[in-house]
């Protein structure tokens, strides 16, 4: 089992992202990724909308993979990002950079990169994400630029994608 999980098929770059994330993938992630504490009661009916209802596929071989994106379902995916990352009860980027020791606009988006995207971004999708940072750091508001790039980053096509 190690050998076929560890394979080179499992690490190429052709097989990453190519996919769209169901809305249980894509809302778990989230919530498991940036550490959300959460009693999950409101997540199935958010799922739902998405366009999976839990536990009740359409047909026995299950949910239509290219079912979870359209304008509708897309919406609800940007929302979600938006609620989560504004949400100041469930999420505090500080104490995710308080690992890191730093709040420089290289140092925000890097570990938000690292944690949710795996690195897998191109140079001008960084620079746009550390512009961004910057002009909130420019006011002096670590936590807004913080919450800007995760948003951005969570509502990324390539957050979409698994």
């Amino acid at each position: 089992m190690r050998e076929l999980l560890t394979s080179e098929v499992f690490l190429t770059v052709d097989e990453r992202r190519v996919r769209p994330k169901s809305p249980a993938e894509l809302v778990v992630g989230m919530v498991r990724s940036l550490g959300i504490e959460t009693d999950a009661s409101g997540l199935p009916v958010l799922m739902t909308r998405m366009g999976q209802t839990l536990f009740d596929p359409p047909n026995v071989a299950g949910w239509p993979g290219s079912a979870w994106i359209n304008s509708s379902t897309l919406l609800e995916r940007i929302n979600f990002a938006n609620r989560v990352a504004t949400d100041r009860k469930s999420f505090n980027p500080q104490a995710d950079l308080a690992k890191v020791g730093g709040t420089s606009p290289r140092e925000i988006v890097d570990y938000f990169i690292d944690l949710l995207l795996d690195r897998n971004t191109t140079p001008s999708e960084r620079q746009v994400l550390y512009d961004r940072a910057r002009d909130f750091l420019n006011t002096g508001n670590a936590d807004a630029a913080a919450r800007a790039v995760v948003y951005l980053v969570l509502s990324s096509p390539d957050y979409q994608l698994v």
